[in-house]
């Protein structure tokens, strides 16, 4: 059947229904597991832009075939900072141990400690941590009403600058899966993807709902996916501090304040930066809209959607001076 090659906006399901030109969903849904199966990919609803899939025959037996075309870089000297604070543990004193007398909330806090952070700025990490775990309705609503506070008002600029970087490092650990120190857009974009769809479950059944459905898991992965590869910057296949760091400094300065308050209401604004949903320009606004929207797009909407995001991804790196 040959390969496709993935690009922005493309979903498996989409790729399988268009291929196969199957239109039962009980059809589309097992053909999307056979070609899940026969390229390696343990979350069907999570594929990346740059990726080759082979589209295997109805008969074909899967094998593993996923392959990467494009490999991020490797060299130390053109790589920006990584999370400087995750280091290797060498001693026995410097591993965490929980006690059966620690509780499962003092736990979870030593593990958050990162070295050398302040007491203000490690407050406002685990505030931002345990915004996202969300359990009820009511957790949504606090999250969506939680606000960081990095430094005071007469800390000094470097004071400033470090604050900014220790919280960008503390809440970047979070999304490293393998602990190995570096954030790569597919690790960003699941932990996006599994937080959003959590939440997005909960809020459903609060109304009367459901666990989301094809549509409502397509939403959540198209928002994840794109926050992460609009994060990457430099466009080197990873998040780093200093990318997690301008990203943050916008939601703070977005207010006009500058005072080292991040807002979930901020934070949000400068996500919808990143992902194209508040451009000035009509045409890619309203294609970003119904591609959020769960639309298949059509290839000259595809088109406006990857040169606008081409355009934002060139405006986030003048602004951040990251290349």
């Amino acid at each position: 059947m040959g390969v496709h090659n993935v690009v922005r906006g493309d979903t498996l399901w989409g790729i399988v229904k268009n291929t196969y030109n199957l239109t039962n969903n009980t059809e589309i849904a097992n053909m999307v597991k056979k070609v899940a199966d026969a390229n390696g990919i343990d979350e069907p609803d999570l594929i990346y832009a740059g990726t080759t899939i082979k589209l295997v025959d109805i008969q074909e037996t899967p094998g593993d075939t996923f392959q990467r075309t494009t490999t991020p870089e490797t060299d130390a000297a053109e790589d920006v900072e990584e999370l400087t604070d995750v280091e290797e543990t060498e001693t026995a004193e410097e591993t965490t141990v929980v006690t059966e007398t620690d509780t499962e909330e003092e736990a979870e806090q030593s593990q958050n400690q990162n070295t050398g952070v302040s007491e203000t700025v490690q407050q406002a990490i685990n505030t931002k941590i345990e915004s996202k775990n969300i359990e009820t309705y009511d957790d949504i609503e606090r999250a969506e009403n939680t606000t960081v506070n990095l430094f005071a008002s007469g800390a000094t600029d470097t004071e400033k600058d470090k604050a900014y970087t220790d919280f960008s490092n503390g809440i970047l650990k979070t999304y490293d899966a393998d602990n190995d120190g570096t954030v790569t857009v597919e690790e960003f974009a699941k932990k996006e993807y599994d937080d959003g769809l959590h939440a997005y479950n909960i809020s459903s059944q609060e109304f009367g709902g459901g666990e989301a459905d094809e549509s409502g898991k397509l939403l959540t992965q198209r928002f994840g996916n794109m926050f992460a590869q609009s994060l990457d910057i430099n466009q080197n296949g990873k998040i780093d501090t200093a990318e997690m760091n301008f990203f943050n400094r916008m939601a703070d300065e977005l207010d006009g304040a500058k005072d080292g308050q991040i807002s979930a209401e901020f934070e949000s604004a400068a996500f919808n930066t990143f992902i194209g949903l508040d451009s000035a320009d009509l045409n890619f606004s309203t294609v970003a809209q119904k591609y959020y929207g769960g639309v298949q797009l059509t290839e000259e909407e595809q088109k406006i959607f990857d040169e606008g995001m081409q355009d934002i991804n060139k405006t986030m790196r003048e602004q951040s001076g990251l290349e």
